[in-house]
């Protein structure tokens, strides 16, 4: 009878111990895979992205219509990616991804100067280039050397590295364009409605062109190759939502292509889209910290929102008094010695503005042991 109840309990035990490295073996297969590195290609019929990881490696995967495109934590279209633009995906089992993060973009100015490492603007931005980075004129893949000055720029910009993953040029001395033996014309790009939009509204384009060929838009800075649909012969329309708060002035670029070559056309009217503030982060000291230094060094960095920040704008304000002097202020942080405080609470107040005219403030307290 003992021997029998043994036997009972050894079987119970290894259809236990079977049933734990099934799961074991199932939960590893469901892991969740991390690639980053740079886009290749991207193919929105097909679904598919593929990513340069490293110097001869590449990986290609998928994504659905349950996959989270995301911007510096927020939601973002597909077409938002091309070509250069660094990403972070999260990869299922099953190969297809659960979330792509894409780098930031905004508006960086126009060219006053630009060499293969890096760009300068007229309102006084430095843009540094990645070693893939991707050029584009009018959305047309193009070299640096192809960006003449005066070229409104738009730089698409890994938060991490801080470097541009690929710039967008308009150039607007080059409205209408076209290369190879292309025979089709673009004769007019119109926008419906309001020429400023927000978060959740709809931008409406209608696109006069001849012969029927594939018709899409960009919005730099924004979206690329948005697919227009013929409405009727010769007319094409197109909606696009925007799902974020971004730059603040953009522009209308419409393509329209077969095998044989291309044409586009800049729409002569701008819009505006609003944009969010810079994302004010405390280092040093964090909310609610406790340190011992009486005369202490504080570090504040800062995320744009689309727009760099206003370095001479920054003001620190300690205990409800302005400094008025020895800050070291850049557009990524600032940074300041701190007169001698007393033991106690104390607060912190920052003050900062964007190019795009935004304002965001950030206060927090701190105590002195």
């Amino acid at each position: 009878m003992k021997i029998m109840m043994k036997c009972d309990k050894l079987k119970r035990f290894s259809i236990i111990f079977t049933i734990l490295i099934i799961l074991s073996i199932s939960t590893s297969w469901a892991a969740v895979l991390r690639i980053e590195g740079s886009v290749i290609d991207i193919d929105h019929g097909r679904r598919t992205i593929k990513v340069k990881t490293g110097k001869s490696l590449e990986t290609l995967f998928k994504y659905n219509n349950k996959t989270r495109f995301l911007s510096n934590s927020i939601k973002i279209s597909p077409f938002s990616i091309i070509p250069g633009d660094h990403i972070k995906a999260s990869i299922s089992g099953r190969g297809e991804a659960e979330s792509i993060n894409v780098n930031g973009n905004y508006y960086a100015g126009e060219v006053i100067f630009i060499n293969k490492d890096k760009m300068l603007t007229a309102e006084e931005k430095q843009v540094y280039f990645s070693p893939d980075v991707k050029f584009y004129v009018n959305g047309v893949k193009s070299q640096w050397k192809d960006i003449p000055t005066g070229c409104r720029i738009y730089a698409r910009v890994d938060p991490g590295t801080e470097l541009a993953g690929s710039v967008y040029a308009v150039d607007f001395k080059k409205q209408v364009g076209k290369s190879g033996n292309f025979s089709s014309k673009i004769w007019k790009v119109d926008i419906r409605g309001k020429k400023s939009y927000r978060k959740n509204d709809i931008l409406k384009v209608i696109v006069k062109a001849s012969g029927k060929k594939k018709v899409s838009m960009d919005i730099p800075g924004i979206a690329g190759r948005i697919p227009l649909k013929e409405i009727k012969p010769g007319i094409y329309g197109g909606n696009y939502k925007f799902t974020r708060n971004n730059i603040r002035r953009t522009y209308i670029v419409v393509h329209i292509s077969d095998k044989k070559g291309y044409a586009y056309r800049i729409c002569p009217s701008s819009i505006n889209v609003a944009i969010s503030g810079a994302e004010i982060i405390p280092v040093y000291p964090h909310e609610n910290e406790t340190i011992r230094e009486k005369s202490p060094s504080i570090f504040v960095r800062f995320i744009p929102g689309g727009s760099l920040v206003k370095a001479n704008s920054t003001g620190v304000i300690i205990d409800g008094k302005s400094l008025k002097s020895g800050m070291d202020r850049n557009v990524g942080f600032v940074s300041c010695k701190l007169p001698s405080l007393k033991p106690g609470k104390h607060s912190i107040k920052i003050v900062v503005s964007d190019d795009a005219g935004n304002w965001k403030s950030k206060k927090w307290y701190f105590y002195v042991r």
